[in-house]
């Protein structure tokens, strides 16, 4: 599977996996770093809304990774399947 993996057809798909996987990250943070808001009296109260998008991001961010995992053990199986053909 490693042999697989490191084909250079597949360089392009694991670079777009990884700066998917940090944008992904980065903008979980970002939305983190903006989930508490100021009221009228200076208090600071934290926001639901933009503590769950953060979460969310993450969320997305994992399902990046099983997705190309997905994507990449699917490819090896089919090829596996056509040499024994």
């Amino acid at each position: 599977m490693f042999n697989y993996a490191r084909q250079l057809r597949w360089i392009p798909l694991h670079l777009a996996a990884i700066a998917i996987c940090y944008g992904f990250i980065e903008l979980g943070f970002w939305q983190w770093e903006r989930r508490f808001r100021v009221l009228a009296d200076g208090s600071q109260i934290a926001d639901w809304q933009n503590t769950f998008y953060a979460i969310q991001w993450w969320f997305f961010a994992l399902f990046m990774v099983w997705f190309w995992w997905k994507f990449l053990t699917d490819g090896y199986k089919i090829e596996q399947k056509a040499e024994k053909s």
